[in-house]
């Protein structure tokens, strides 16, 4: 094994979106990614990106045996990793009561089957917003990546970066809102401890 130049990142979700963004940044920086994919089209057009330093590897995040596997097998054919960016992930849509067990574990059902009409009036409003947004996100996913080379190398790196005008606005007022109602009842939080410590 010959220690590439630049650092090794592995990336998870390679094939589109945020990972594929993130993956090009780095690759355009000189540096070697390892890139899982779900398809073995996607491997191969991964890999075709820049044969010497775009490695790809067939891998279901959901599988922790195969994602300990693919690690091993990254360190050793390629190197020790320096980054990681876990981006492979999936989201489950639905009321939890319209939801199983199972759908819930694995999150791969996109949407959960509707059989509550009661929810219909308060859900569908926000599927219907979901599904127009969807692509025409403020967000770029090019500018993301160059955001996350720039604090590579920042003597203090952030513990908690926000990526995006829009994520940055509605955490802002989320956790204003949570510090409005701790300051609120803080009385009645304190009032919970012991009166004799000892």
């Amino acid at each position: 094994m010959t220690r590439q130049t630049g650092r090794i990142f592995l990336i998870t979700g390679v094939s589109t979106g945020l990972g594929r963004a993130f993956a090009l940044g780095a690759l355009q920086a000189g540096h070697t990614v390892a890139g899982t994919v779900r398809r073995a089209r996607d491997a191969k057009s991964f890999h075709a990106l820049e044969p010497e330093r775009a490695h790809s590897y067939l891998l279901d995040v959901t599988h922790d045996r195969e994602v300990v596997r693919v690690v091993d097998e990254v360190e050793s054919a390629v190197g020790p990793i320096d980054v990681l960016i876990s981006n492979a992930g999936y989201g489950h849509e639905g009321i939890i009561e319209e939801s199983t067990m199972q759908q819930l574990r694995d999150q791969f059902a996109v949407r959960a089957e509707r059989l509550i009409a009661d929810y219909d009036a308060l859900f569908d409003p926000l599927r219907a917003n979901r599904a127009r947004g969807n692509g025409h996100q403020l967000g770029d996913p090019g500018r993301a990546a160059q955001a996350m080379l720039r604090i590579l190398d920042v003597p203090d790196p952030p513990a908690h970066l926000i990526l995006g005008s829009d994520a940055l606005r509605l955490v802002t007022a989320g956790r204003a809102a949570v510090t409005a109602d701790f300051r609120r009842w803080k009385q009645l939080s304190r009032s919970t401890d012991f009166t004799d410590p000892a």
